[in-house]
């Protein structure tokens, strides 16, 4: 292990609390670094992983993996009382997209019964029934890398796996979508309660499309369908996504675009909420190192502007905006969903 636990815990206590600036400049440094590390971790898990949901005949809608931004690492230490960086579970993270809850439920046991080599389960959290009071619908599984090398420098990195349907997907970006609009963190129950019972009515009927329910969840005595109808002919929620889409700019970088378009590699999507634009830069797979070093630069540079730096690695481009969207401040799957639920039409193409 390069990083011992309790030097990861005092370089985010001083990242968050220290007033010294080569204390915090030390601390980011280091946080970078072992950041960087749990890419290694994802690398190993996903060459694990894929295979034996193969060998099981598990079609996968969608996937991809991202590093939690230094910002968000520093908001979930601020805002949820994390005093130990070190136990934080998903600064690695990889999202899998399925066909249905009965494949997310299979994966889940599946896991538990047979694991991953080299890793081990540490927590399960299931989200799906009941959902978070936010309405937010899930299955996060988090797990340690336990090679069998413990001088590993990654041993006892934790990742953690997200298992979603497309209905539940779709709503969750739906939401981030939103939080750029509003500025407020929706997804841990922050912000307007407008928008919070708007977004609990609506992943309430896409869980009934999900199980083929007619009722809603939340009001079992009436029907799923007149709610999303009720809650969708509101214009406010839905015009004030629709406004911000079509005021966004998207820039390729030009050298490396054709590559993108047929390559897996990592995408670096640099966003910047005052002029709307995301400006996204394409590295092959084995310029990771670079991608990282560019990541950590970025993040310094767009401090105390109103811009987000984000990396993610995804199998294609296409599959970028698909896994991503509300980095393109794009609601479109959202609003076109709800819409289709409320006219009792709910076949994804």
């Amino acid at each position: 292990m390069k990083y011992s636990h309790t030097y990861i815990k005092k370089m985010g206590k001083n990242l968050l609390k220290s007033k010294n600036p080569e204390e915090v400049a030390q601390a980011e440094r280091i946080i970078e670094d072992w950041r960087g590390q749990h890419d290694i971790v994802l690398d190993e898990f996903e060459n694990r992983l894929l295979p034996l949901l193969q060998e099981e005949n598990i079609i996968i809608v969608d996937r991809g993996r991202r590093l939690k931004r230094l910002k968000a690492i520093v908001n979930k230490m601020d805002k949820h009382d994390v005093k130990n960086l070190s136990t934080m579970q998903d600064i690695g993270g990889m999202r899998i997209i399925l066909p249905s809850i009965d494949v997310v439920n299979k994966i889940k046991y599946f896991l538990e019964s047979k694991g991953v080599e080299d890793f081990e389960i540490i927590n399960t959290d299931d989200y799906i029934d009941p959902p978070k009071p936010t309405g937010y619908r899930a299955i996060h599984i988090v797990f340690r890398y336990t090679p069998t090398d413990i001088k590993h420098e990654c041993y006892g990195q934790k990742i953690e796996l997200q298992l979603r349907t497309k209905y539940q997907h779709i709503w969750a970006m739906g939401v981030e979508t939103a939080e750029l609009i509003t500025d407020t963190a929706l997804k841990d129950g922050s912000g307007n309660k407008e928008w919070q019972d708007f977004f609990r009515s609506i992943s309430a009927c896409f869980y009934c499309a999900d199980i083929n329910q007619s009722l809603c969840p939340i009001d079992k005595k009436r029907d799923a369908n007149e709610l999303a109808k009720s809650v969708v002919i509101n214009p406010k929620f839905i015009e004030e996504l629709r406004s911000m889409m079509t005021m966004v700019e998207i820039d390729y970088d030009e050298k490396n675009s054709t590559d993108s378009s047929i390559a897996e590699g990592y995408y670096l999507m640099d966003i910047n909420y005052k002029n709307r634009m995301s400006r996204i830069l394409f590295f092959k797979k084995e310029e990771k190192e670079k991608a990282i070093a560019l990541y950590n630069r970025q993040e310094k540079d767009n401090k105390g502007l109103p811009k987000d730096v984000v990396l993610v690695s995804v199998p294609r481009l296409k599959n970028l905006k698909d896994m991503y969207p509300s980095y393109y401040f794009d609601a479109s799957d959202f609003i076109a969903l709800a819409y289709k639920y409320a006219n009792k039409d709910m076949t994804l193409n």
